[in-house]
């Protein structure tokens, strides 16, 4: 018991200690800062470059994963951008893909299509048997190993004529060479 209170008592020394640190180096940055205006100035340029890098990684991260790639094909989807989507794909596939895509978003203009709203519902990783056989599928058709595959669930309320309808889309990404692609949806 008395090495608990001993240990606490000392742990509250060096938290204060501590802090005490702190404060006198903040006082001094501050006080350096208030007479030397170019050490300002670097400060300042430290902090916008820290927040640039910050930035820089959460948009990378963020936008280049399924997600930030699912919302990418639903914003290029809503204006019926079939060069977007083909971009998106595997270099191989997207030669596959690019007529069929561009004739199906030429009928559905022709049919007053629009997409009213759409969400991201779901994002999981594919695992299993299914993995296997779309690694297995894309080694096939395009001699590539795909390393990991997520599934996007997306609910889409769109209308074409004058009926609506919502439906729930699944897009396939796969990760091929460390970069995400579109596999199909």
């Amino acid at each position: 018991m008395e090495d608990k209170k001993e240990e606490k008592k000392t742990v509250s020394e060096n938290a204060k200690k501590g802090f005490e640190k702190a404060k006198g180096f903040c006082a001094d940055t501050v006080k350096k800062a208030k007479e030397d205006k170019g050490f300002l100035k670097k400060i300042i340029g430290y902090v916008v470059g820290a927040v640039v890098v910050i930035c820089l990684v959460v948009f990378l991260l963020g936008a280049m994963g399924p997600k930030g790639m699912a919302k990418k094909y639903m914003k290029a989807y809503e204006k019926l951008d079939s060069k977007t989507i083909v971009k998106m794909m595997y270099k191989d596939q997207a030669e596959d893909y690019e007529e069929m895509l561009e004739k199906s978003f030429e009928y559905l203009e022709d049919e007053d299509f629009k997409v009213k709203e759409w969400k991201v519902t779901d994002v999981s990783e594919v695992k299993g048997n299914k993995l296997e056989k779309i690694q297995d599928k894309f080694d096939d058709d395009y001699d590539v190993k795909i390393t990991k595959v997520t599934k996007v669930k997306v609910k889409v309320k769109q209308k074409v004529g004058d009926e609506t309808d919502t439906e729930k889309e699944e897009l396939y990404f796969g990760k091929i060479k460390g970069k995400w692609y579109l596999l199909g949806y």
